[in-house]
């Protein structure tokens, strides 16, 4: 019912991500601009999103599962992303 975001890294600068159901993609930060594709994916799922769910208290919220080789830095620049992406319930899940 809450959309899932699961994130992991690719290499330096460079992140593989899944949105829900979606096929897996990767991007690389731009220095400028972050994870640009990501925001735009998940703006773009957003839209779906506020439509299909009905519970006031579930729109525009989104699970961010990672494992442990996020680094901080990372995760701050994907939670921009959803931020930008209009998602402001954040919830972040570990994987082993």
């Amino acid at each position: 019912r809450v959309l899932a975001l699961q994130v992991r890294i690719a290499d330096r600068d460079a992140i593989l991500y899944r949105i829900g159901e979606h096929p897996e993609r990767v991007e690389r930060k731009d220095a400028s601009r972050g994870y640009h594709q990501l925001r735009t994916d998940l703006t773009n799922e957003k839209r779906i999103v506020d439509v299909v769910i009905t519970e006031e208290e579930l729109k525009g919220a989104v699970n961010i599962v990672g494992d442990r080789s996020l680094t901080f830095d990372t995760l701050i620049e994907i939670m921009k992303s959803c931020a930008g992406a209009g998602f402001s319930k954040l919830k972040l899940v570990a994987q082993p």
